[in-house]
């Protein structure tokens, strides 16, 4: 019979080693899957049958709000900052014509599949763009959303493209994200707490990309982990935020609850949880039934 110590070096020699790589493609940055760095096409890419586009060299990848271990709070993860006279993010004197596209299919599209609710359909529309169009971090999050709900509503749609330009306007608005958590500002509060929510809403429909991610667990962590980080947002801002109308129509807009219909997989979750006789059981079945609300 093999000891615990064995048993234990046998599994980490069977344990898959991992580099993690800035220089995988950008199909495999959007979808957060793996990157076998194969060219001219991936595996996956080769797998899933889709175009294989690269980054140069010295492009930094997409990252997401992570939390830090001193407070358990979602921040972004470590990115170079840039330099001191690039810290205002602006789209120059003028957008680009493929900006104007994005920004034309928020606010005709994409904003209708932002919620059930007409009002809050409206204030994506209207409102929080009225915020982006003085916060250019916030607008290219928007436009970051918008091609990605572009890429999975169109079929018609250049896909590859709009995948470039996703990856870049995220990439430009994280980088300024991360800037003003570390320097909050009262005047930012209002378009930081959106662009927090927008993070949770582009993770979402990067996930839906693939249709089995590599990793289902780990995406949905890294959405609740992101969905701490609005907290990072509001704590410090609480009083500016709520004074600010934007921030509470949003609260107070309420979605109407619907009859849940029982789902098979929560109702076995619940019965293999009943047979298991623990301290925290009690806990483990209210955390399931909260599954049904």
């Amino acid at each position: 019979m093999a000891s615990p110590a064995g048993s234990a070096e046998q599994r980490a020699v069977k344990r898959k080693s991992h580099r993690k790589s800035r220089n995988g493609c950008y199909q495999c940055k959007q979808r957060h899957t793996k990157c076998n760095e194969t060219h001219p096409r991936c595996g996956n890419c080769v797998r899933l049958d889709i175009d294989c586009t690269w980054p140069a060299r010295e492009r930094y990848s997409t990252t997401y709000p992570t939390p830090p271990e001193s407070h358990g709070t979602a921040l972004v993860e470590n990115h170079p900052l840039p330099n001191s006279d690039q810290s205002t993010d602006t789209f120059g004197s003028e957008m680009s014509m493929a900006d104007l596209r994005l920004l034309h299919h928020w606010t005709a599209k994409t904003c209708d599949d932002m919620s059930p609710e007409l009002k809050r359909c409206n204030a994506w529309r209207i409102k929080h763009v009225e915020v982006a169009l003085d916060h250019p971090f916030l607008l290219r999050g928007l436009l970051a959303v918008a091609a990605v709900h572009k890429v999975l509503t169109d079929a018609h749609a250049d896909k590859t493209s709009l995948l470039v330009q996703a990856n870049d306007h995220i990439s430009k608005a994280l980088a300024t994200y991360r800037q003003n958590l570390e320097q909050p500002r009262a005047e930012t509060a209002v378009a930081m707490f959106i662009l927090s929510t927008v993070l949770v809403i582009y993770h979402l429909a990067t996930v839906r990309l693939e249709a089995a991610p590599e990793d289902p667990v780990n995406a949905m962590a890294h959405c609740f982990r992101l969905i701490q980080g609005v907290l990072v947002v509001v704590n410090p801002n609480l009083d500016q935020l709520t004074s600010n109308k934007v921030f509470t129509d949003m609260l107070a807009s309420q979605v109407p609850l619907m009859e849940a219909e029982p789902i098979g997989e929560i109702i076995r979750l619940k019965r293999l949880t009943e047979t298991k006789k623990t301290p925290a059981g009690a806990l483990y079945i209210e955390a399931i039934n909260q599954l049904h609300m």
